[in-house]
């Protein structure tokens, strides 16, 4: 870092710190970096927004590669289409594994680029701003969605606001034009992260109003109105085409429910090396919360990030707040009775923006370290310079384990038999993000696939099916004589009994994470990207039970590896 630090030169320094604290995937992008169902999820949906932007006369928000012969609807899959269409020309020359690394690698850089521009504007502090970027782009909250492609492209976020600063000091059509235009992209990228940010934007929208009528100014307020309407149109216009399609897969429709709406909980055993577990509603680094404590002295520059910290805190614990036999409601509650925004199952992702409120304040709390010390006997610069590597290790996870999966067994599509694939057991959720990811070798339709929100409608018709119901679950069923010919009767060619979890944990590379995560974040971390969704053991057990079950009436397998049984249904 130099004593004035560009833009250029800040965008190198977060593609070199990018490179070193998400180790090897620079070097090594076409492997996988988790287990997690939602990254399987991301990786196929870049295979499929990139063969709809190939083929864009076929419909992109209904498939029957999933849930084969029913097919599903996708509106309420996370297909992050911003994202997900520009990286379609990547996907397509390198596949989705590589292009999604390459996205994770651009986001955690993006993030910290922008999070300084845009510091840099508000303070005029280059290196304070520098450390804000570090605060925002490599948080542990940052890293722990790194199997989650929707919720990467953080860095949306305070361009926008950037972008809407610039339209607060100047305003004009072009940039209001560009402000709406970032605003939808974020929306895009993420639904939660779009509603979390318009929140904001309308807040600043009302300030602008407040400031120009309390200033007056040269512009008449028929060209002010108009520039807001630019702003708000743009948005609008780039957003609704998607919200309207999206808009019947959530409207008068019944989700399995699930426990998501409880906010945020980071349990950290031996909290920093002591005896202590501690349960933080988010951990967002000691260090930062050091630095954002200190700028929290320059109470007037520091209140608009405090507001906006506190007020997304608040949001991101979820609908209430248990205190002994009393539940106290919170803003996110307000929420429920809003169409289409009633079924925000995910608190937590609001936390995103008190992470970056607390990037702020940490580069208020520099620049106040930097000006004590350049007043007695460091100069500033050694300070700035001290903080943001003392940030690095503390959020450095040590080096991103990998893996390599093992080759399936399914003939790819155009060889063997025509059909579909039954992956057995299929539980419409759990382990069925695995069976996306191998589709994406093979190209057949597959009978599960993984949901993010499970209709309940189309679970029972799954269910009640008469040939596939007798196939889901975990505990074999007795199967009917004739199943192998009401499969092929259904479109079938294959069933497939795997023999444990699609989870590479045998083969990966060591694992060695440091800063935060190895002082009490490690099983955390590991857990987010590798969970255990089941013990290996007992899947060994239930597959070899089914295979029992399943040649007993569709005869031997055709082929069988330790990891994977397959059976043809074309035989007599």
């Amino acid at each position: 870092m130099l004593a004035r630090l560009s833009a250029a030169r800040a965008a190198l320094f977060f593609a070199l710190a990018t490179v070193v604290l998400t180790w090897p995937m620079a070097l090594r992008p076409d492997e996988l970096y988790g287990s997690r169902q939602d990254l399987y999820l991301g990786l196929w949906n870049l295979w499929w927004v990139g063969e709809w932007v190939a083929n864009p006369g076929a419909e992109l928000f209904h498939t029957d590669l999933l849930l084969f012969p029913f097919g599903t609807g996708l509106e309420v899959q996370p297909l992050s289409l911003f994202q997900t269409v520009l990286a379609a020309p990547l996907t397509h020359a390198l596949g989705p594994l590589v292009a999604y690394n390459l996205l994770a690698l651009a986001a955690f850089w993006f993030a910290g680029w922008m999070t300084f521009v845009w510091v840099r504007a508000w303070t005029g502090d280059e290196l304070g701003a520098c450390v804000a970027g570090v605060v925002f782009a490599f948080s542990p909250y940052h890293f722990t969605y790194l199997p989650e492609l929707n919720l990467l492209p953080v860095g949306m976020i305070p361009l926008y606001l950037w972008l809407a600063l610039r339209l607060q000091r100047a305003p004009s059509w072009r940039r209001a034009l560009l402000a709406g235009a970032a605003l939808a992209a974020v929306g895009l990228c993420d639904w939660y992260y779009g509603l979390a940010t318009g929140l904001v934007a309308l807040v600043l929208s009302a300030r602008r109003a407040f400031a120009r009528a309390r200033a007056g100014g040269t512009r008449r307020p028929a060209q002010l109105s108009w520039i807001e309407a630019i702003h708000w149109g743009t948005c609008a216009l780039l957003l609704l085409p998607v919200v309207l399609r999206m808009a019947p897969g959530f409207l008068g429709r019944e989700f399995v429910p699930g426990a998501e709406r409880e906010g945020m909980a980071f349990v950290m055993p031996s909290f920093k090396g002591t005896s202590y577990t501690l349960w933080i509603h988010c951990y967002a680094g000691v260090f930062a919360l050091v630095l954002g404590a200190l700028g929290c002295l320059s109470f007037r520059r520091a209140l608009p990030a405090l507001v906006l910290g506190a007020l997304s805190f608040l949001f991101s614990m979820g609908p209430s707040l248990a205190v002994g036999d009393t539940e106290i409601p919170l803003p996110f509650a307000l929420l429920e009775g809003v169409p289409l925004l009633g079924n925000a199952r995910y608190p937590d992702r609001f936390f995103v923006l008190t992470q970056l409120a607390l990037s702020l304040l940490a580069s208020l709390g520099a620049g106040r370290l930097a000006s004590w010390s350049a007043a007695r006997w460091k100069p500033g610069l050694l300070v700035h310079a001290g903080c943001a590597l003392l940030l690095l290790f503390e959020y450095a996870p040590g080096g991103l384990s990998s893996a390599h999966l093992p080759a399936a067994l399914v003939p790819a599509k155009g060889e063997g038999a025509e059909g579909a694939v039954f992956h057995v057991p299929t539980r419409i959720r759990s382990r069925d993000g695995e069976q996306m990811w191998l589709q994406l070798g093979h190209g057949r339709p597959i009978a599960g696939g993984y949901l993010t929100r499970r209709d309940e409608e189309l679970v029972r018709r799954v269910s009640a099916d008469r040939d596939l119901g007798v196939l889901l679950g975990s505990a074999p069923r007795a199967l009917p004589d004739a199943l192998g010919k009401n499969l092929r009767e259904r479109g079938f060619a294959y069933v497939s009994v795997r023999k444990g979890p699609l989870q590479p944990g045998h083969s990966m590379v060591a694992r060695t994470l440091a800063g935060s995560f190895r002082f009490g974040g490690a099983g955390y971390l590991e857990q987010r990207l590798f969970p255990g969704y089941q013990d290996p053991r007992e899947i060994a057990v239930e597959a070899e039970a089914w295979i029992r079950s399943l040649t007993a009436v569709l005869g031997p397998p055709e082929r069988e590896t330790g990891e994977e049984a397959l059976f043809l249904l074309g035989r007599d």
